[in-house]
């Protein structure tokens, strides 16, 4: 998966970086509130023996450190948008 980051001033996207996704069709993702924390669905598994559908939560890291891994909730298969209350 991919972080962006959008330059509001000249309209332009540039790559934050490349982040680990186990499974397939990362299909919907959201940043909380706050701006610390990234939520991505996962629609199937990458291989059967791996983590199953769900969501999979990052840490947004100050600057531009980008994502970090934190925890997969389990769902079931097929999980394709998440919505964080506000």
């Amino acid at each position: 998966m991919s972080l962006l980051r959008f330059d509001s001033r000249t309209g332009r996207f540039s790559k934050v970086g490349d982040y680990p996704l186990d499974g397939r069709l990362p299909e919907g993702g959201t940043f909380d509130p706050t701006g610390r924390w990234f939520l991505a669905t996962v629609y199937e598994p990458a291989r059967p023996d791996g983590p199953g559908s769900g969501v999979q939560v990052y840490r947004v890291l100050p600057g531009d450190r980008g994502l970090q891994p934190v925890q997969r909730i389990p769902l079931p298969h097929g999980t394709h948008h998440v919505v964080v209350p506000r």
